[in-house]
């Protein structure tokens, strides 16, 4: 099982015309796309990898109360950039305010599973996928410095990655609430 840990961003209400320019811009540039379901909408904290559900469970406990410990909070999003450049997009996304109660969250994630932790921890919030590598330069520039609001981050939730490829699908597994009380 490909298992990770991500912030549930489905409660983010964009107007529904913010990325209208966006859509049109890849149709008429005749780009291979999906954009991701809403309710799959989602931050990565932690990937866990391939894990077995009993390794996960081994840690399960740890991993809840960590997330308990946290109190609600809430991160702006703006911009619309593309993974891993803009000449070479393969994923389109909203940029992510790394906060400090985000990068706390997910630092005392990594103390629990040390070995699944990147260097550099950097939130997005993956919101088209392309099929093919793309220079999408012109069709991002218009999103340089649009703000999409604040998203308040309640939930994380554990989540299988189904298929991979050009359009993978997310499976929420299990989700669980940070604290309701601020610190």
């Amino acid at each position: 099982m490909r298992l990770f840990l991500g912030v549930d961003a489905q409660n983010l209400i964009l107007k529904k015309d913010q990325l209208n320019k966006l859509r049109v811009g890849l149709k008429s540039k005749d780009i291979e796309h999906r954009f991701e379901p809403h309710d799959q909408w989602h931050i990565t904290l932690i990937s866990l990898g391939d894990i077995n559900q009993e390794d996960y469970e081994d840690r399960e406990g740890y991993i809840n109360n960590v997330i308990q410990a946290h109190p609600r909070f809430e991160l702006k999003l703006q911009s619309v950039l593309a993974f891993p450049n803009l000449k070479e997009g393969r994923v389109l996304w909203i940029g992510v305010q790394n906060s400090r109660e985000l990068r706390s969250l997910q630092a005392d994630l990594c103390q629990q599973i040390p070995s699944f932790c990147e260097l550099e921890f950097k939130p997005i919030l993956p919101i088209v996928r392309l099929r093919n590598h793309k220079n999408v330069t012109n069709i991002l520039s218009p999103y340089r410095s649009t703000q999409f609001g604040k998203l308040s981050v309640e939930t994380v939730v554990l989540y299988e990655m189904i298929s991979s490829g050009a359009f993978p699908v997310f499976r929420p597994l299990k989700t669980y609430y940070l604290s309701p009380l601020a610190a």
